[in-house]
């Protein structure tokens, strides 16, 4: 009876590590991957605020070239043709128009322009490297979510397998050819593979969750 049940364990132990050593590698899907990163690139709200921002900087690069028509003042003065007396005598008489120009503020604009520039080229820098930690972390939780759906399903087929082992105890059970003690030692093994499997559904659902946080939609959307 002994032996039958050391067998049965071995089947088990030989069964889980048999599934335990396959791969992952074949789970991961390099196309649903990239498309995965590229909505989060597009679309993640960080992203989006960057992007406003960056609006927002060229607009401050135009309005610097723009007030460089600043430094100019333009004015005019009119001295009607009958103003000339001999108290306060005008040489120019009607309108007279003049141009003026702010020497300060001639040196000051193109210090402007240049901060315009340098600040809308620091946000896209800042934006462009987040949208690589965004892809860095997207791609590292896709791939946190194959390895746990990749144990939970060999887990599940172990315990299939394992199912299928403890028929075979429990028929010599019921037919007398075994003791209740090792039945029952067999059904603490499957109780145990039962909450592995448990265990690898929540691992696999709090990956699933963590990565569609990133991504802002359900991954069956896609």
């Amino acid at each position: 009876m002994k032996a039958i049940l050391l067998s049965f364990l071995i089947v088990l132990v030989s069964l889980f590590t048999c599934h335990a050593q396959e791969s992952m590698m074949k789970d991961i899907n390099y196309d649903l991957l990239d498309r995965l990163v590229k909505h989060a690139r597009d679309n993640y709200p960080r992203i989006q605020a960057n992007l406003h921002r960056i609006k927002m900087a060229q607009a401050n690069v135009t309005k610097a070239h723009l007030s460089y028509f600043d430094i100019f003042t333009f004015s005019y003065l009119n001295s009607p043709n009958n103003s000339t007396t001999i108290v306060n005598p005008t040489l120019l008489n009607g309108y007279q128009y003049g141009v003026f120009a702010n020497v300060g503020s001639i040196a000051q604009k193109p210090a402007a322009v240049r901060v315009a520039r340098e600040e809308k080229k620091a946000l896209m820098c800042e934006n462009e490297a987040y949208k690589q930690n965004i892809e860095m972390e997207v791609r590292k939780r896709y791939l946190l979510y194959v390895q746990h759906l990749s144990t939970l399903r060999s887990r599940t087929t172990a315990l299939i397998d394992a199912e299928s082992a403890l028929k075979e105890v429990k028929y010599r059970f019921e037919k007398g050819e075994e003791t209740f003690d090792n039945y029952n030692k067999a059904l603490v093994v499957i109780e145990d593979h039962h909450q592995k499997v448990i265990e690898s559904e929540g691992s696999m659902l709090v990956a699933k969750t963590e990565l569609e946080e990133f991504l802002g939609a359900k991954l069956e959307d896609f």
